[in-house]
């Protein structure tokens, strides 16, 4: 029998793509690079933070310094509104996995976990 379960929430679990483009653009603007479609982003995430934000600088601008600078900026940004639009991607099965878990007659040890370090 499993004792733990680990789900991977960004992206997967947990609709997080506006939270990330708009911090993403406000970014951009405070730097003025130019500002991106939400749906653009889909392109942009899936290796984490430095990577989208090496992704959002131009090219003539990803030095080690100002990618190091705006790669805290985003930090600090999106930390303070990581929460403003993520949602479950799939409201409707929320319980669906507590449910399964009953069902299996198993208790789970429960956490989270993201793939961003020094957190």
């Amino acid at each position: 029998m499993y004792k733990t379960v680990v789900f991977d929430l960004d992206g997967t679990l947990l609709n997080t793509l506006t939270d990330l483009a708009d911090a993403g653009n406000r970014l951009c603007r405070k730097y003025g690079w130019p500002t991106h479609e939400r749906q653009a982003y889909r392109y942009f995430v899936g290796n984490g933070i430095p990577k989208l934000v090496e992704r959002l600088a131009p090219a003539d601008q990803r030095t080690p310094a100002v990618l190091e600078a705006a790669l805290a900026d985003f930090k600090r940004d999106y930390g303070q509104h990581l929460r403003d639009t993520t949602a479950p991607r799939h409201p409707r099965n929320a319980g669906k996995a507590e449910s399964e878990r009953r069902a299996a007659g198993g208790v789970f040890q429960q956490g989270g976990c993201a793939g961003k370090r020094g957190r």
